[in-house]
């Protein structure tokens, strides 16, 4: 009974690479195998109409309003990047929208720092390295695997997706400086331990 009645929620976040790309496990890379995750939802057994699968890509950052938009919690239709996603799931309302990803790039061995930028704005997918100044371009419907970069022979579409993406990067920085920015406290044995694992 508690089981029909639960809202439950399984994802990741990060995927792992298996050689695509010549890559093992986890990477600082965007490739869709480090960002494609799967996100499982299942509602209360009392809310009729739920569709099982959703096919087009949606971000994490969907996952907080939708969460509250199910719930009937205040707040959910603003104040967030993400957007509820039960139209989709209970409407089919279309999902199709750009997305957009980053990674700081630290945690090698070497700690030398990789940052990667990517817009996907479907059949189009960039990914941008910030440092050397070269992006890589994809299309997701001819070569789900990423195999091809088509940044030379398509230069306008290459051009075009990553001035949405610098776009959307200062967009998220602009983010960040909105009102103050609250000091925690944190243990300095967790400190250590997200030290470990990449995330400070």
């Amino acid at each position: 009974e508690r089981y029909r009645d639960a809202l439950i929620v399984v994802t990741s976040d990060h995927g792992e690479a298996f050689f695509e790309h010549d890559l093992f496990m986890h990477s600082r890379e965007l490739y869709d195998e480090f960002i494609r995750i799967p996100m499982v939802v299942k509602w209360p057994a009392s809310t009729p109409g739920f569709a099982p699968v959703v096919d087009d890509p949606v971000s994490l950052i969907d996952l907080l309003p939708t969460l509250m938009d199910g719930l009937g919690l205040p707040g959910g239709d603003g104040g967030f990047q993400g957007r509820s996603l039960l139209p989709a799931t209970f409407d089919g309302a279309p999902l199709r929208r750009s997305l957009y990803s980053t990674t700081r790039g630290l945690g090698d061995i070497d700690k030398t720092a990789k940052p990667r930028w990517m817009l996907e704005e479907p059949p189009w997918k960039l990914v941008h390295d910030p440092v050397a100044g070269r992006s890589e371009l994809y299309s997701l419907d001819s070569d789900p695997g990423e195999r091809e970069n088509l940044a030379e022979r398509h230069p306008t579409v290459a051009r075009l997706l990553l001035q949405r993406l610098l776009m959307q990067r200062r967009f998220n920085l602009d983010l960040l400086q909105l009102g103050p920015r609250a000091e925690l406290e944190l243990d300095p044995a967790l400190v250590e331990e997200l030290k470990a694992l990449g995330y400070l």
